[in-house]
């Protein structure tokens, strides 16, 4: 789970406008 977050988070830094979309995501997925 560890690595899944560390990928999350480099993502997120590489597209922060995504950054929301992501976040709705990664809700879902919770």
């Amino acid at each position: 789970m560890q690595n899944e977050r560390q990928e999350l988070a480099r993502i997120t830094s590489q597209a922060p406008k995504q950054n929301t979309d992501f976040n709705s995501l990664k809700q879902l997925w919770l």
